[in-house]
């Protein structure tokens, strides 16, 4: 699954963009798709419904992993390889990359679709479980519950899907429900063992020298020496272990960071209080730099109200616990949002509230 920019309004993906995969399998069927939308990551969720007397549909090694979670019936869904069991609301499948399967839908069925690379899953064993990647995979699993997917599956069905932070959520929501999968549905892959590789300990020193310096510059020569080997096996060796070379563990690292803290900043901006909105003030050309600078916390109103200007509002007021911030906004009507201004040349004065 390419690494597709984010389409606008959770519009279908472009014909031939997603190939090989369940969810072009599943647009040559009756299937109808609801909802769908590209996270970001090589992620992408979608919401599909069916109605059919019977109709087969059959999976072979699609290239990816699939995480299905029925919304609405499949009472008398079945998989062909397992006759007599069948769906139902709040049921879980997993169809990995290596799978092959048939299915017998029946009836009206309703299911949420979580389409991710293998490389989301391992990766993510070194860092929580201290396991090599190519040590495991995603297991075919037909129809089981897990309380903690379900409930981060109805929240991400429950929300919007259309724009940055709502995907910004739903991207969280599904990495979460990857961390579940790999604690509850991984395996082992079946080969006989591993060769080669860097020694466990190695794996978790260099691991945690990384994640304590991804704010630092970082070479190859560096992480040679805390391993104690050459360069050139020290990029063999951590492919092996860690899935990818250096420079794409140690940028996937960082953007997960990146992405963890704006995430946080999202979530504290969610829960400061609302703004106090100043009564509208007609506004004149802005005072000199040196008045609006040294205005003092009596004189802010005196010094606004010598102003005139059409269709200007002035913020004045506090956000996470800060006093003093000055926001600059302007826009019209009696009252103004945040998220409805429009940055344009201001006036500003600084006032403790």
């Amino acid at each position: 699954m390419p690494n597709l920019p984010l389409p606008a309004n959770n519009a279908p993906p472009p014909a031939g963009t997603i190939e090989h995969t369940v969810f072009q399998t599943l647009s040559g069927t009756n299937a109808q798709l609801e909802r769908f939308a590209l996270l970001g990551d090589n992620l992408a969720i979608a919401i599909w419904q069916r109605e059919t007397d019977e109709e087969e549909t059959a999976y072979s090694q699609p290239g990816h992993h699939t995480l299905s979670y029925y919304l609405g019936g499949g009472y008398r869904t079945e998989r062909g390889e397992l006759p007599g069991v069948y769906g139902a609301p709040g049921r879980l499948c997993t169809l990995p990359d290596w799978h092959e399967s048939r299915w017998l839908v029946r009836d009206q069925l309703r299911f949420l679709h979580v389409y991710f690379l293998p490389e989301h899953f391992t990766r993510r064993a070194v860092i929580e479980l201290d396991r090599e990647p190519r040590e495991l995979t995603l297991a075919d699993r037909t129809y089981f519950e897990h309380a903690r997917i379900a409930q981060l599956s109805d929240a991400l069905i429950g929300q919007s899907w259309q724009g940055a932070d709502a995907l910004l959520r739903a991207n969280e929501m599904t990495h979460a429900m990857l961390s579940h999968l790999l604690q509850s549905q991984s395996m082992r892959r079946p080969q006989a063992g591993l060769r080669g590789g860097l020694a466990p300990a190695v794996r978790r020193r260099l691991a945690e020298f990384i994640d304590a310096h991804l704010g630092q510059p970082l070479t190859l020569g560096l992480l040679a020496q805390l391993a104690c080997l050459s360069e050139f096996h020290l990029a063999r060796m951590f492919r092996l272990s860690f899935g990818m070379p250096p420079s794409a563990w140690i940028a996937a690292r960082r953007l997960e960071r990146a992405r963890a803290a704006q995430g946080r900043r999202a979530a504290a901006a969610a829960h400061r209080p609302g703004l106090r909105l100043c009564r509208p003030e007609p506004l004149q050309p802005p005072l000199p730099r040196r008045r609006r600078r040294g205005a003092q916390p009596l004189s802010a109103d005196a010094a606004l109200s010598a102003h005139e200007g059409p269709g200007w509002r002035v913020v004045v007021g506090r956000i996470g616990g800060s006093a003093g911030r000055r926001l600059r906004y302007s826009g019209s009507g009696a009252a103004l949002d945040a998220g409805a201004g429009v940055w344009a040349p201001f006036i500003s004065i600084d006032r403790k509230v």
